[in-house]
């Protein structure tokens, strides 16, 4: 981008992603299952992986993610936790003790992430025999 007076700035790429699972598919209880999405509507940067549900972030940065997300699972079983994890571990605790036909909204949880750090989204499926639905986004503030 050149500027007026002389001079030029370079502006980073558009990092954004949004990927939605519409069907709840068999789990054993008590696992923790990264949440894959099976439609993914946009991967502005390609920084989404959608065959193993995880985000490489493309460059040092802050990032912020939105999770969405509905317990559909039988009678009387409650999924334990959804987290969002950081290289293998545990960042955040997004919600604990989900109910049957609960829907969770968790939005702006932001973090720092530097080149090549791995974000995800973990299912505990506590004591349901499903994985529940819901979407999972994210953009690159700066």
């Amino acid at each position: 981008l050149s500027l007026t007076n002389g001079g030029s700035v370079t502006l980073g790429s558009i990092v954004a992603f949004r990927a939605k699972k519409l069907v709840s598919e068999p789990a054993t209880p008590s696992t923790d299952v990264t949440f894959i999405p099976n439609i993914l509507e946009y991967n502005d940067g390609n920084a989404y992986n959608s065959s193993t549900g995880e985000f490489v972030a493309p460059a040092t940065g802050l990032y912020t993610f939105s999770i969405s997300y509905k317990a559909e699972i039988g009678n009387y079983q409650i999924i334990e936790k959804i987290s969002l994890y950081l290289n293998s571990n545990l960042y955040e605790c997004v919600a604990v003790g989900i109910a049957k036909d609960t829907q969770i909204t968790a939005s702006s949880i932001t973090m720092k992430l530097n080149q090549g750090d791995v974000v995800k989204l973990v299912i505990n499926t506590g004591t349901s025999t499903q994985t529940g639905t819901g979407t999972f986004s994210g953009f690159k503030v700066y």
